[in-house]
């Protein structure tokens, strides 16, 4: 426990002054060589298990760190429904592209009782599994929303978007997101099956 504490206190110490984080670092010195700040691949993970550390460990630090970078996040990579890619150190957009990873913030948001804003977001991933039949790894949401889809179109069975569901169902016991999950498992039972 304390390894892993140490290790994400150095990360979030190692933040820019918007309050955002890269994707990579060099772990012998500490500097950042992905200057680039998102909640996608390489990051997501950090916070959603910031959060979840408070939940577990009730460390106000943890919660300190959480808000400070969930604001940052809020702020500054949001964009509507949508995350982007930004610069860590002045919020400017690199890239509209919008990951099936980021599919675990609207779950988030749920769990912190942000059911509204959650429910957006969730609703705009659920807009894309709707008319391709399945979330893929990345998409343009720019490019898609106009019709000329920018994307890596597989899904590798990633649960995000589904465990989303799961929370937002749980937070407002709103029977629409029961028929969301109906929907993921019909698609999932007709289209990944292998032979194997």
């Amino acid at each position: 426990g304390d390894a892993a504490y140490t290790a994400l206190a150095a990360l979030y110490n190692r933040r820019s002054s918007i309050g955002l984080l890269g994707k990579h670092i060099h772990t012998n010195t500490g500097a950042w060589f992905e200057s680039v700040s998102g909640i996608g691949s390489n990051s997501d993970s950090f916070y959603e298990y910031l959060l979840k550390s408070f939940l577990l460990f009730r460390r106000k630090d943890l919660y300190t760190m959480f808000t400070t970078t969930y604001n940052a996040i809020k702020r500054f990579v949001q964009s509507g429904e949508w995350f982007n890619d930004v610069d860590m150190y002045n919020g400017k957009l690199r890239r509209h592209r919008t990951e099936n990873l980021h599919a675990f913030w609207p779950g988030m948001e749920a769990t912190l009782g942000f059911s509204e804003s959650g429910a957006k977001t969730l609703n705009a991933f659920y807009s894309v599994w709707s008319d391709l039949g399945f979330l893929p790894e990345e998409i343009d949401n720019v490019q898609w929303l106009q019709g000329k889809s920018v994307m890596h179109g597989y899904y590798p069975l990633r649960p995000e978007l589904i465990e989303s569901t799961y929370h937002q169902y749980r937070t407002t016991q709103d029977r629409s997101w029961l028929v969301a999950g109906e929907h993921f498992l019909d698609s999932l039972e007709r289209k990944t099956p292998t032979p194997c």
